[in-house]
């Protein structure tokens, strides 16, 4: 068993070093489980196979001997922007991502120490954003690409308190990678005839293909949460659950950013390379879930789901030194001014035999960005997401498999603080399946 766990392990970890990542409510990435994804979410009462970990870690008192999940949700991203000839030099224009397939591994380890205590493990990635816009796209001066991983090693001890009543408290070392490209032109800039199109650039906030150079930021960094669970089952039917996740701030101080004007021959070519730091505020997630049995082979669950969103502030970059393509500034700061949101999960499960479920859900998820900084580098709208699911059990066996369709309300701004309006629409559809071995 040992060797099998060390050989799983070592290949999720390999796994979880190259991928990409994609974007949820803001940036938080909600599906870390197929059993609570094919129920919306709406998980945290119920809680009853790993994935608890990071849905309600008090959950897995419930899960006797060593348990193994591994598991992946791919997600399909279809995403475009469309920019009024108002705010261009020229006329209407539509940018239309080429969509992707991310891929969201997940790994979780339980063992129950005796009959009052049960230790977790978790490895997943909850936060991440995947942009990526052409470089002919009018808005590439703000945004062109943005890439953001989070990876979680999320240890915890889970108690059962009494029969009726489970407590768990984790900690959450946070790895974070991120990176930033745009677009830039020199401050004060008058315009000129482009050697590419023979169009004059205009002034900056600039929109079009043409820009003086490209300004990439590369960042790592780390930072600490902690996490609490409570469970507490009134009767044979009802159970509460409760879990919180404290805001943490990852500290990002081994980064390079760099301009590079080879692309742009009225200004020579050549490359400007600085260091940088900055620090990426990650929310606080409170959930709040209630569960019922009442109906024979049927569980019910509503989730409500608060997180404080307005930790993720304005984005201040420090450059040492100023680099010569800013105007010698030390800093680049991109507003972000977000609010905290609700969100609200509710599934279903029926068991139609005693090794296959099926499940359902839907999940009303708010966004936290205001219209003033709502731009292509996260093209956010409240959403609707609909579920579907099933999990099948032979003997120390189960693999759980669901679908998710991720539907974003249209929406458009006409005082975006950059000077960037335009209209957004994005869907998603999210495939996840996971196999967890009992040992």
């Amino acid at each position: 068993m040992k060797r099998a766990i060390s050989v799983l392990f070592f290949f999720m970890l390999i796994e979880f070093g190259r991928i990409p990542s994609a974007g949820a409510a803001g940036f938080l990435v909600f599906e870390q489980g197929t059993k609570a994804m094919g129920m919306a979410g709406a998980f945290t009462a119920v809680a009853d196979d790993p994935s608890a970990i990071f849905n309600n870690a008090a959950g897995i008192t419930q899960l006797p001997g060593t348990q193994l999940a591994i598991g992946n949700t791919f997600i399909r991203n279809d995403q475009k922007y469309e920019v009024p000839r108002e705010f261009t030099a020229g006329p209407d224009f539509t940018e239309e991502m080429q969509s992707r397939t991310f891929f969201l591994p997940h790994l979780y380890l339980t063992h129950r120490i005796n009959d009052n205590v049960t230790f977790g493990f978790g490895y997943y990635s909850p936060f991440g954003i995947g942009t990526n816009w052409s470089d002919r796209a009018v808005g590439n001066a703000v945004a062109d690409e943005a890439h953001l991983k989070t990876y979680d090693i999320n240890p915890n001890f889970a108690f059962k308190v009494d029969p009726k009543l489970s407590l768990a408290i984790g900690v959450h070392y946070v790895r974070a990678k991120a990176q930033i490209i745009r677009r830039v032109a020199l401050p004060g800039l008058t315009p000129v005839q482009s050697y590419e199109q023979n169009v004059l650039i205009p002034t900056p906030p600039t929109l079009g293909p043409d820009q003086a150079g490209r300004f990439k930021l590369d960042a790592r960094g780390d930072a600490f949460a902690v996490n609490f669970g409570l469970r507490y089952r009134f009767n044979e039917f009802w159970t509460f659950g409760f879990s919180y996740r404290t805001d943490s701030n990852v500290e990002v101080s081994r980064s390079e950013a760099t301009v590079d004007f080879a692309r742009n021959q009225l200004l020579g070519g050549g490359k400007e390379r600085t260091r940088a730091r900055t620090s990426l505020g990650l929310p606080a997630i409170f959930l709040f879930g209630i569960s019922t049995t009442m109906l024979d082979r049927w569980t019910f669950e509503f989730d409500a789901q608060y997180t404080t969103w307005n930790d993720f502030d304005d984005l201040e970059i420090h450059l040492k030194p100023g680099l010569v393509t800013l105007g010698g500034l030390s800093e680049r700061v991109l507003e972000e001014d977000w609010t905290n949101t609700w969100g609200f999960h509710f599934g279903t499960e029926y068991k139609y035999t005693d090794n296959f479920a099926v499940r359902a859900g839907y999940f009303y998820d708010t966004n936290p960005i205001p219209d003033e900084t709502l731009g292509p580098i996260l093209p956010d709208s409240d959403r609707h997401n609909f579920s579907l699911g099933c999990g099948y059990t032979r003997g120390d066996w189960t693999l759980d498999g669901a679908y998710m369709w991720s539907k974003f309300e249209n929406r458009s701004t006409d005082k975006n603080y950059e000077d960037f309006n335009a209209s957004y629409r994005s869907n998603f559809h999210l495939v996840g399946f996971t196999v967890t071995r009992r040992f």
